[in-house]
């Protein structure tokens, strides 16, 4: 019997049910990720500022480029299977296997979903002064996504006390993957931004499958709780990539109009338009970190239903409330379904 159960708290999102949130997570990241494909490879403009740090003066020899990326699919391969058994390690120790299981397939989906979208997705020749060398399509960016699915996957496994911190350390490493990725141009900034959309995409997608098969719950938070929620970890996350994107804009309108009409692009407007692709890097971790943890705030996943139940985070189980039929009218916020 699959059944969804949910208690709505009075204030906050909670009033919102479980898989509307997860569903208004899926359908933004995937049209943000379109949006941002659209505009950084289907537009002169876009094509030309990403351009830019692999074209300029300033641009390292291809011949380092491909060594170094080389070493960066190494690194992340090793990476994806730390995370892969750490998922699943701390979905064992908390007694919630399809938890850990879940967790893993954010990981190695988000992996796989971005090397097939980079085989799949065209990139048409708009920037005639980069040359018919830079037309292969590199988006989205594996390293990217491996990264930030990270974050979603540990903050999803972990209990629900240890959500924040986790999210917060999670994003600041993902960030720096991304400002990393683009700043030894492995990678173009929009390839960065739609990876870390892609793996959010996903991992709310998976949060959708938990909700439809295994019994949930909601958990209202404490006051105290609530406060460290908003103010350490929502706030500065959102704030974090908001800012981050508005500056990235602004660079990036500033690499245009100085680089004009130039054949060879300045370097000054290289140092802009790199700049701009280290803020949109920040922008797309931070605003992965926000997004997830909206849609997992006070959310149970894979609850246990036998009581007695040990493992880490077993204080923060909870048992699943079996509505009456009378309760099912009344209360809207709680949902069943029978077999």
């Amino acid at each position: 019997m699959a059944v969804l159960v949910e208690t709505a708290p009075v204030r906050g999102l909670g009033a919102q049910p479980l898989a509307v949130r997860a569903v208004w997570g899926a359908v933004a990241g995937a049209a943000a990720a379109v949006c941002g494909y659209l505009v950084s490879v289907w537009t002169g403009a876009g094509q030309r500022l990403e351009n830019l740090p692999l074209v300029g003066p300033v641009s390292p020899p291809v011949g380092t480029r491909v060594a170094a990326l080389h070493a960066m699919e190494g690194l992340t391969v090793l990476t994806l299977g730390l995370a892969v058994g750490l998922a699943l390690t701390i979905g064992v120790l908390r007694g919630r296997m399809a938890l850990g299981v879940a967790s893993a397939s954010v990981v190695v989906g988000s992996a796989v979903a971005a090397e097939a979208l980079r085989l799949v997705l065209d990139r048409p020749h708009l920037d005639p002064a980069a040359g018919r060398a830079w037309d292969d399509n590199s988006l989205p960016s594996g390293q990217a996504a491996v990264a930030t699915a990270i974050c979603c996957a540990l903050t999803m496994v972990v209990p629900q006390r240890h959500r924040v911190a986790t999210a917060l350390v999670t994003s600041c490493w993902a960030a720096g993957v991304g400002v990393q990725t683009v700043g030894s141009r492995w990678h173009r900034p929009g390839d960065v931004l739609v990876g870390d959309l892609l793996a959010l995409t996903l991992a709310c997608g998976v949060v959708l499958l938990l909700l439809a098969r295994r019994p949930s719950a909601r958990v209202e938070l404490s006051r105290r709780e609530r406060v460290v929620w908003n103010s350490v970890a929502l706030a500065p996350l959102g704030l974090l990539a908001l800012g981050a994107l508005v500056l990235g804009t602004g660079l990036g309108v500033a690499a245009l109009e100085v680089l004009g009409d130039h054949q060879t692009p300045p370097s000054s407007a290289v140092t802009l338009a790199l700049a701009a692709g280290h803020s949109v890097a920040v922008a797309g971790a931070a605003l992965v970190g926000f997004g997830f943890l909206l849609v997992v705030e006070g959310l149970e996943l894979d609850v246990p239903t036998k009581r007695g139940a040990t493992g880490w985070g077993a204080a923060d189980r909870v048992e699943p409330n079996w509505p009456t039929a009378q309760e099912h009218d009344d209360i809207p916020g709680i949902l069943s379904r029978e077999p």
